[in-house]
């Protein structure tokens, strides 16, 4: 019984040696993982606008580019427009893009009577890559929006008002 008891005590000994030994051959730890994501802010700081028109009995077209000229096509612009500015702000030296929409409509204070916009476009010189927009090292960046003002035959007297959406993001 003794040398039963004894051999069971031996091979206790040797599976515990063997059990710490694993343990001590490997260890578990665990570590913190973070990211940071940088906003990218926009401001509307002027607003788009194509002026004061006199009517006609044509259509016509009132183009007003994002360096602020107003182009008149058979229309007769007696007040000129004004490009729209937009300032951006995000991390510093990042490239950025811009997004404008394709049209838009103005429509008259009484709800009845309506103007397309359309080709909008910016002061980004590569806007079809919308790639070279990039924020200064400070963070900051800007730049200007024109569109195409489509004025009806006869179009209805009335200030005409709308709304279009800009988005930048990062590139």
């Amino acid at each position: 019984m003794k040398k039963l008891s004894l051999l069971s005590f031996a091979a206790m000994l040797l599976a515990f040696s063997f059990s710490a030994q694993a343990q001590q051959a490997s260890d578990t730890g665990e570590a913190t993982v973070t990211v940071e994501f940088h906003e990218i802010t926009l401001h509307n700081e002027t607003t788009l606008n194509f002026g004061t028109l006199l009517p006609f009995g044509r259509t016509g077209t009132i183009r007003v580019t994002p360096a602020g000229a107003t182009v008149a096509f058979r229309t007769l612009s007696i007040a000129p427009g004004a490009a729209a500015e937009w300032t951006v702000t995000g991390t510093p030296s990042a490239p950025y893009a811009i997004a404008l929409p394709v049209n838009i409509e103005l429509i008259d204070e009484g709800g009845l009577n309506n103007m397309l916009v359309n080709s909008f476009t910016t002061s980004v010189t590569d806007f079809a890559n919308r790639n070279n927009a990039v924020l200064d090292a400070a963070g900051d960046g800007s730049f200007t929006v024109g569109a195409t003002l489509n004025v009806g035959a006869n179009q209805p007297l009335g200030v005409y008002s709308g709304q279009y959406e800009v988005t930048v993001s990062y590139n």
